[in-house]
């Protein structure tokens, strides 16, 4: 069972996720290149990549087929992986996925405005109270949360923001051809766009049109972060979901 973080994000995001699966399930959380402890690749962060190293880590070091949850940009890297070896990949749970982020959002909303200001406070090169501080003011929520958020952002290379804000992430990317391969069975869990999910209606719609072989849940009291809002709920959903997969499959 593998679970891959979004951007700017790190393993630690399933922190109270994984502890309900490893009884049954061996777990792997990974550090996304240029996230975490991994490596940084200035100039190497385009989608297609980060399904490429995941590819090879399911191959190479899990050697067999395995269940794929992603959140965000871990979604759309799922749905890569998928595309690319459905021989081995069992089932996959997508939370909240920016499908097509390269198109104009809701209300005229682009990467630039979602990301930029985290570029613009990284330029600024604040400490990371400082920086955790900055954060508080623009998210709101929780102080613990925004502290988090500054370590993260500090640790990952800012070019993968960059990459993200300027295009050069997403150049090229067949999103929609990547839908059409990724044969696995899978959930689609989306959230309430007016508390900041990415998923509209319409690129839900097209989402299930593409894929074959989806089942959709939208939480509407949920925003982007799914899986830190609702845990439990979240463990509960992509548990029924995995185990009926396998269920059905060992039959």
């Amino acid at each position: 069972l593998l679970f891959i973080h979004g951007v700017t994000s790190d393993w630690s995001t399933w922190k109270k996720i994984v502890p309900a699966f490893v009884t049954d399930w061996h777990c792997f959380a990974v550090d996304l290149r240029g996230h975490g402890k991994s490596g940084h690749s200035p100039g190497g962060y385009h989608r297609d990549l980060y399904a490429t190293d995941l590819v090879t880590l399911i191959k190479n070091d899990i050697g067999e087929p395995t269940y794929v949850v992603g959140h965000s940009l871990g979604a759309t890297t799922a749905v890569g992986i998928a595309a690319r070896i459905p021989d081995m990949v069992r089932a996959a749970v997508y939370e909240d996925p920016p499908m097509f982020v390269h198109e104009v959002t809701r209300d005229g909303e682009t990467t630039q405005s979602r990301f930029g200001w985290q570029v613009d406070l990284l330029d600024t090169g604040l400490d990371e109270e400082a920086l955790a501080e900055a954060v508080f003011k623009h998210n709101g929520g929780e102080r613990s949360a925004a502290a988090t958020k500054a370590k993260q952002l500090l640790q990952m290379d800012i070019d993968v923001l960059r990459a993200s804000v300027t295009g050069r992430a997403t150049a090229g990317w067949d999103v929609v051809g990547q839908l059409k391969q990724a044969a696995s069975s899978a959930l689609l869990l989306t959230a309430n766009p007016e508390l900041g999910g990415v998923m509209t209606p319409d690129w839900t719609a097209r989402c299930v049109a593409l894929l074959p072989n989806c089942k959709v849940e939208t939480w509407d009291d949920s925003g982007h972060g799914m899986h830190a809002s609702f845990p439990d709920r979240f463990i509960k959903t992509v548990g029924d979901f995995i185990c009926g997969v396998r269920d059905r499959q060992a039959r």
